[in-house]
């Protein structure tokens, strides 16, 4: 699992969650922050290239130190290291990411602090629409004083609209539910079309239509969850 954190406590939200998933499924973490060049070259004339590597040279160790802190945090019951790289922070997300396709991404999804100053929003955004690899997003909820060291993550909801590709989830789903232990809810939503039945909709064949569609979907929620337990 790569966890990208800026030096804020909103960043830091996803820890309890990457807590609880490295537990449960036995991964090890690397704690990643990036040093975006428009911040150190905000700091000094560009030309000046012995004051740009001097600045990098000291955000480097900065975000060593914070980062080994955060471990500590996590330690002794998960494997952990830390990678600092130089570069924009949803380009070193998505290339540090992407040289394993079985590492899990795990960030918040919002909020803007700490010394590097990142766009969580506008990060993680770039990173959804760009990586190949698995990604965990949450919205931090941060409670000045409150720490949670591991979530509670107890159901999990599956969206499924009868396609092969809303199924290619099943697998992870089986995997993060026994690993876990959690239950798993499959979830299933129809729109129906309200102007074929004129302006009073609550007709005989309104009613027909629907109740077709309800037994439709749970005849089909049955068998997938049918396939599941037997997973």
């Amino acid at each position: 699992i790569i966890v990208p954190l800026d030096g804020s406590e909103l960043a830091e939200g996803v820890l309890p969650y990457v807590r609880a998933l490295a537990r449960g499924l036995q991964l090890p973490v690397t704690l990643l922050q990036a040093i975006d060049p428009q911040i150190v070259a905000s700091f000094t004339d560009q030309a000046q290239k012995e004051d740009l590597d001097r600045i990098t040279a000291t955000m480097k160790t900065k975000s060593g130190d914070y980062l080994r802190k955060v471990g500590r945090s996590l330690a002794p019951s998960l494997k952990v290291d830390e990678s600092v790289e130089v570069g924009h922070p949803a380009e070193a997300i998505i290339t540090q990411a992407g040289i394993d396709p079985g590492v899990l991404i795990a960030m918040a999804t919002h909020g803007r602090s700490g010394f590097q100053r990142w766009t969580l929003g506008s990060v993680a955004d770039k990173v959804l629409h760009a990586t190949s690899n698995h990604l965990f997003l949450i919205r931090p909820q941060v409670e000045p004083g409150k720490v949670v060291a591991e979530a509670a993550i107890k159901n999990i909801i599956v969206p499924l609209d009868s396609s092969v590709l809303a199924e290619t989830v099943l697998p992870h789903i089986v995997v993060l539910a026994k690993k876990i232990r959690q239950q798993v809810i499959l979830l299933m939503a129809h729109s129906v079309r309200l102007q074929a039945f004129g302006e009073d909709v609550h007709t005989p064949r309104f009613d027909r239509v629907v109740a077709q569609i309800r037994e439709e979907a749970k005849s089909y929620l049955a068998a997938k969850a049918q396939q599941l337990r037997a997973d």
